[in-house]
């Protein structure tokens, strides 16, 4: 009878989880500072494999001592930094809403070539919490170039290539938040 309540348990366990990362009830991913700009795989290695093609986007957030205009001057630095370093241009900007966008998915941006190659795009957006302090949140969609095989008759085959939704390890949102964060510092500004 144990064993049994184990196996049920199981199921109920995997279908929470799936409910929270859907939903995004599990939050956003946690702020540590990324001082290199990350290079090799981006996915998250556990979510992006076991429920690739669920959720396509990541948020990452720091709250600042700062006014949302001040924090916004060091956003559209950053921005336009991101897009020298990391390759991805500056495709939006929104003054009212302080948000800006760098890269863009597109069937002309994968980066790499074939099956695994992958495309993203960074929305990075401040909010006032107060008069005197803000947050800064970094969205990243990320999807990844796939090809389906199974058996067919005693063969393998390959299916059509498709883009399949794959969750962020979170990593550049982070360096993102980083170069903000310094930015701030250098200008006096304080994080």
């Amino acid at each position: 009878m144990a064993a049994r309540r184990r196996t049920l348990r199981l199921p109920l366990r995997l279908t929470l989880a799936l409910l929270c990362l859907v939903s995004g009830a599990c939050g956003s991913t946690s702020f540590s500072r990324v001082t290199e700009f990350p290079t090799g795989k981006q996915e998250d290695a556990l979510i992006g494999g076991l429920f690739a093609g669920i959720q396509d986007t990541a948020t990452t957030s720091i709250d600042l001592p700062v006014p949302a205009t001040t924090a916004w001057v060091a956003v559209r630095l950053v921005a336009d930094d991101f897009a020298k370093i990391g390759g991805r241009t500056v495709t939006g900007i929104d003054e009212n809403s302080m948000r800006i966008k760098n890269g863009n998915i597109s069937q002309n941006a994968a980066i790499g070539g074939g099956v695994g190659s992958w495309m993203d795009q960074f929305t990075t957006e401040v909010t006032a919490t107060s008069p005197s302090t803000s947050r800064v949140s970094v969205t990243r969609k990320l999807v990844r170039l796939t090809q389906p095989t199974g058996v067919v008759g005693g063969h393998a085959v390959a299916g059509r290539k498709e883009w399949q939704a794959v969750r962020s390890n979170g990593e550049i949102e982070r360096w993102i938040l980083t170069r903000v964060q310094d930015a701030l510092s250098a200008s006096g500004g304080g994080t």
